[in-house]
């Protein structure tokens, strides 16, 4: 140190020996400082000092530069910079966000950002092209397939000794059946299937004479009406050249016992030609 001394104080040569040494400790300080400067353990009360710059100035290694504040005074902190541009992140860099290649995540589960915006834009696709909501995955069927599970059908609103009713799916009857009866007997309008229901949704009759009918059911699923038959509907009474009408516009309720066939009943001395539109199943 005392040598460092003796030669600052040869090379500047001041008129007063005990200032050049004054001012060679200043500068051995000054030096110190400057070499700790960058690391302190208590600075103490210091106040943040930014400058505003439109443009920031770019800094290279080892120098130092102000804090940025905008121009309000407000210190900027985002990664942007001043202007507060946008900030390209990698793909998969932000763990939460996810990656554009996540797989939609399940309904309800865990996921990233990503993966739940899949989830939500199949969703509303299903929605914008079906028309029906995706609590459940729709059924779709061929034309004249069977039902599938899930399937999208019109219901309507019935009793069936329920509070408040029950939704049931609308059954449309897609058979008709014509019978020419000229004698009082009993005739096969349906033969039964096993396993299947008779549906019938509507019926019309014309009288050429006096005629009473109604509709049977047939416990059998054979070509006949020979079994025990049981009445379905009231009896209808015709005189000649009239006749009734009976069409809502789906089924409404009547139907036989299951793996049974439907018949005819008539009397009287006149003809009677009897339309019924039905479905089995």
């Amino acid at each position: 140190m005392r040598k460092l001394i003796a030669g600052l104080t040869s090379k500047l040569r001041p008129a007063s020996p005990a200032l050049a040494i004054t001012c060679a400790i200043l500068f051995i300080v000054g030096l110190a400082g400057y070499a700790t400067a960058q690391r302190v353990q208590a600075p103490g009360n210091t106040a943040i000092v930014c400058a505003y710059n439109s443009s920031p100035p770019t800094l290279t290694s080892g120098w130092f530069g102000y804090a940025q504040c905008d121009s309000s005074g407000k210190l900027i902190t985002s990664a942007g910079g001043g202007g507060g541009s946008a900030v390209t992140i990698a793909d998969g860099a932000d763990v939460a966000e996810g990656a554009t290649t996540d797989a939609a995540a399940t309904q309800g589960s865990t996921g990233t950002v990503s993966a739940k915006l899949r989830t939500v834009t199949s969703q509303l696709n299903t929605i914008a092209v079906t028309g029906i909501p995706v609590t459940s995955t729709p059924g779709v069927g061929a034309t004249g397939s069977a039902a599938t599970a899930n399937a999208q059908q019109t219901g309507a609103l019935t009793g069936s000794a329920t509070t408040g009713g029950k939704l049931q799916n609308v059954i449309q009857c897609d058979n008709h059946v014509f019978k020419h009866i000229t004698s009082a007997t009993d005739t096969l309008a349906v033969q039964g299937v096993t396993s299947q229901i008779i549906y019938i949704c509507a019926w019309r009759s014309r009288a050429a004479g006096d005629a009473t009918w109604y509709l049977e059911n047939t416990a059998s699923v054979n070509a006949n009406c020979s079994s025990s038959n049981t009445q379905l509907t009231g009896v209808a009474t015709e005189t000649a050249n009239s006749g009734e009408v009976f069409a809502p516009p789906f089924w409404t309720g009547l139907k036989n016992t299951v793996s049974n066939g439907l018949c005819i009943n008539s009397t009287g001395t006149g003809g009677v030609d009897i339309d019924i539109w039905y479905t089995q199943f």
